[in-house]
């Protein structure tokens, strides 16, 4: 069947329809626009919430982290002169590897030195301890001897109970040290 319509009236109903559909599609992009917003809105919120919570964070951090730099190097370096200090002993005459070599030297062949302990509880007062073994009792004294013979040294302080065995004698001795100004 022909379509009996004018052909202006034709023009004009497809302007319509095409109108139609036009507002329908225009409806449908802003429904779906509006859902969109919709959903994404929390979303939205929430990360700006989040990003908010991280910039006081990170301000805080920065905060903190200048306090510690500023903190961090000087307990560093008063830790570190502390270390030294306690490392350099520059009132120490004689020097505490002058006096372990005055003790070697002046050791024997009987006798094995297992420890050195060296103490300087002041200007005046230092002190060496030492613990070995000796073969035989002439050994030791021998070595107390020679030790005793030194110029580095005030006194040699052997105790008896040490000398109460002939042979193997577990020992231990305490040398003061001539202190020099």
């Amino acid at each position: 069947m022909r379509n009996l319509l004018l052909e202006k009236h034709k023009k004009k109903i497809r302007r319509e329809y095409r109108l139609r559909l036009l507002v329908i599609a225009c409806m449908l992009l802003t429904m779906v626009f509006a859902f969109g917003v919709a959903f994404i809105l929390p979303s939205y919120l929430n990360a700006r919430s989040e990003m908010r919570a991280l910039l006081e964070k990170r301000e805080g951090l920065a905060i903190s982290l200048k306090r510690v730099e500023a903190e961090v190097p000087s307990k560093l370096v008063a830790a570190t002169s502390d270390q030294v200090r306690a490392l350099s002993i520059p009132e120490a005459r004689p020097l505490p590897s002058s006096i372990i070599e005055a003790i070697v030297a002046a050791r024997e062949g009987g006798i094995v030195l297992s420890s050195f302990e060296y103490r300087a509880d002041s200007k005046e007062s230092k002190e060496v301890r030492l613990t070995g073994r000796a073969t035989t009792r002439s050994d030791l004294q021998l070595f107390a001897k020679n030790l005793e013979a030194e110029e580095a040294f005030e006194q040699v302080e052997l105790p008896v109970s040490d000398l109460a065995e002939n042979r193997d004698i577990d020992f231990s001795m305490r040398v003061i040290v001539t202190v020099m100004p």
